[in-house]
């Protein structure tokens, strides 16, 4: 049975129910977040669901990973991680295959947003992210690290191949969910939270919350389509999850 991303709530905002086709989070007119339909840049892709978050600086993120309760339980599939799953209005991985196409044109930032056992809000800026086809087993690109108050240790992932408990890996197999591992992972955040909580290397406190955003930027200053610095990641850092 193919992996099948569930939405238990789906509130289409006035801008997703109007006949324009966004083809990212960047085109959503509103600056309202929520749950939009996405029609990729390719005839082949049907759409899909996704959640625009348009709160964090700049506006225009898709929200690709979120956990905080361990209500949705990662230990899946190969295919699950491919197509997605969970709910989108809460825990949820958007899926492999949807990553890819989001990011598989233009230049891409990645942010993680996360809050830690104290209850602090970390966050991680990334200048390129991107997710390669199947055919290279959704190999992740990642990195230079741009700043925030964790540390640059997920650009140690850039290159590494997803895999899952059924794809025969040691570290998947040891650890039963699927990520992007190397050595096993100096950032790890599909392991279950539980008392232990999500793990960053380099970083001393466990985190019991995270997201990962990606957005598509230009350098063009003029256009004000500019990319997220270290000095945004501040406002961020005073929001809430």
């Amino acid at each position: 049975m193919l992996g099948v991303l569930v939405i238990t709530v789906v509130v289409l905002t006035t801008s997703a129910q109007e006949s324009d086709r966004i083809s990212s989070c960047r085109d959503v007119r509103s600056h309202s977040d929520g749950v939009y339909r996405i029609f990729p840049n390719s005839t082949s892709m049907p759409p899909f669901f996704a959640y625009c978050e348009n709160s964090v600086e700049g506006g225009g993120w898709t929200v690709i990973h979120r956990r905080f309760d361990d209500s949705v339980p990662f230990n899946r599939s190969w295919i699950d991680y491919k197509y997605g799953f969970g709910n989108l209005q809460g825990e949820f991985w958007l899926g492999l295959e949807n990553m890819h196409q989001l990011t598989r044109a233009g230049h891409h930032q990645l942010l993680i947003v996360a809050r830690d056992a104290e209850g602090f809000v970390r966050t991680a800026l990334f200048e390129r992210f991107s997710v390669w086809d199947e055919f290279h087993r959704y190999q992740i690109r990642i990195g230079p690290y741009i700043g925030g108050n964790l540390t640059y240790t997920f650009e140690l992932h850039d290159g590494s191949k997803f895999s899952t408990p059924d794809t025969g890996e040691y570290c998947a197999s040891a650890e039963r969910v699927g990520w992007w591992f190397t050595q096993c992972a100096y950032v790890f955040l599909n392991n279950p939270i539980g008392e232990t909580g999500m793990y960053w290397s380099g970083f001393p406190s466990k985190l019991m919350e995270a997201r990962m955003l990606t957005r598509e930027f230009t350098r063009n200053a003029a256009t004000c389509d500019c990319a997220l610095n270290s000095d945004a990641l501040l406002k961020i850092v005073r929001q809430s999850l």
